[in-house]
């Protein structure tokens, strides 16, 4: 399954709010055990700048639990 973030600022960090809202304009259901992949537009966005290796969103915490 993948979560598509894409349209967050790579300076902002993906919060649980986010993830509901990614999940739920996905259609899909997140099972005990499932892998969850996160797509965040970084390659497309950042590839062969600077941006690559200074400008890049993060995982909250809290989402992450």
């Amino acid at each position: 399954m993948c979560l598509d973030l894409s349209q967050l600022s790579p300076d902002e960090y993906m919060k649980r709010q986010h993830l509901k809202e990614a999940l739920k304009q996905s259609g899909q259901q997140i099972e005990e055990g499932d892998i969850v992949l996160l797509y965040t537009g970084h390659y497309e966005r950042s590839y062969r700048t600077e941006d690559w290796f200074k400008r890049h969103s993060g995982l909250h915490y809290l989402a992450a639990k």
